[in-house]
């Protein structure tokens, strides 16, 4: 355990964590794993995109070799969402009912899914699947498949919808300007606020300093980091391109 902890750091911080069913997690902080299968599959897919043919495919095997089965076979859910984007980018949303109708079933759908929940949360065995591996692997499929069906059906509705959206344009859009930040920090301030409070976990005290402890933490923050990632990029770009200029000598 103690050198797992030695060794989740530096891994975390170049998103290895998940290679080959590692599930290397820094400190208390959780729900960073899910960023050990996200950045793979933005190098994946970057690098498919922008490489020449054949090079790019067999440098996608290549990296699906370096990274492991679990990030090979979780690629079906983000896939899933790069093709509910497509989707969306290419048909009108002109169907107001439907999409409502949609939007209903995804719904029930989340209900009924959050019910058969496997009781085992992730699938790290590389070569002997369980019946309760494949259980947890295709609940993370279907739940991918009725998320983007929900997001299709609001894009299908968003006419009928227009004039609601309108009055919760600006509170959604700001809370949405955190969303990253609240995801990636909010594990370790709760953890570090538990700690601190003279209450129990379970005791109302305690679940109010967590509730406006984490907002008033990270909320400030986004401001200055997420909310600015395009004034942060321009300023990278700008370094990168000014050492390019720099003469060699």
């Amino acid at each position: 355990m103690h050198d797992q902890r030695r060794i989740s750091y530096p891994l975390g911080l170049a998103f290895l964590g998940e290679v080959w069913g590692a599930y290397l997690v820094p400190g208390t902080n959780g729900p960073y794993w899910s960023l050990g299968f996200e950045v793979p599959y933005y190098l994946m897919f970057g690098h498919f995109c922008f490489g020449r043919s054949p090079w790019n495919w067999i440098g996608i095997g290549l990296l699906l070799i370096l990274f492991g089965p679990n990030i090979a076979l979780m690629s079906v859910v983000w896939l899933t969402g790069f093709a509910c984007y497509r989707i969306c980018i290419r048909i009108p949303c002109t169907h107001g009912r439907i999409g409502l109708l949609l939007w209903l079933a995804s719904i029930a759908a989340m209900v009924v899914e959050s019910v058969i929940k496997p009781n085992q949360p992730h699938t790290y065995r590389l070569f002997t699947r369980t019946h309760a591996d494949i259980q947890t692997y295709l609940y993370y499929v279907l739940l991918g498949l009725i998320v983007a069906l929900n997001i299709l059906a609001l894009y299908l509705a968003s006419n009928i919808l227009a004039p609601l959206m309108r009055l919760i344009e600006w509170p959604i859009g700001w809370l949405a300007g955190a969303s990253f930040s609240l995801y990636l920090y909010h594990m370790p301030l709760i953890v570090l606020i538990v700690a601190m409070s003279p209450w129990p976990v379970s005791a109302w005290p305690t679940r109010l300093m967590v509730f406006v402890g984490v907002s008033l933490v990270i909320l400030p923050r986004s401001e200055i980091t997420e909310r600015r990632k395009d004034l942060w990029r321009d300023g990278l770009l700008t370094i990168v391109n000014s050492l390019r200029l720099v003469p060699r000598t």
